[in-house]
């Protein structure tokens, strides 16, 4: 038998234009040991924009939220991946966080390949 996997969308692509989170619509992850991410920025705009992109877990004793990784801040278009081996907990979202100024804009998305 294989390794059993799951793809997801974290985060569909859209024009956002201050911070988030999808911790309302986490993706339940319990019995997964890595997740191989990409973030993808198809567009930024504004003056100095910049943009903060974290993976959360939550921890079911605390009740509380705790980073897993954040990317590099980024500023303009670009992709990058990341594969995250740790543990990754019961479930995990994204945080985003957008900075600059004169109306600063990033059309991104989050998707994921989830390992067991």
């Amino acid at each position: 038998m294989g390794r059993v996997y799951k793809v997801a969308t974290m985060l569909a692509s859209a024009a956002r234009s201050s911070s988030g989170d999808t911790k309302s619509t986490p993706i339940e992850v319990g019995i997964f040991q890595e997740a191989n991410l990409v973030l993808d920025i198809t567009a930024a705009s504004g003056t100095n924009p910049t943009l903060d992109v974290s993976i959360v877990t939550y921890d079911k004793a605390s009740g509380k939220w705790v980073t897993l990784y954040s990317f590099a801040q980024k500023t303009e278009a670009g992709t990058t991946p990341y594969n995250i081996t740790a543990n990754l907990g019961y479930k995990i979202a994204v945080v985003w966080t957008i900075g600059g100024t004169e109306t600063p804009s990033f059309t991104f998305s989050l998707g994921a390949v989830i390992k067991g």
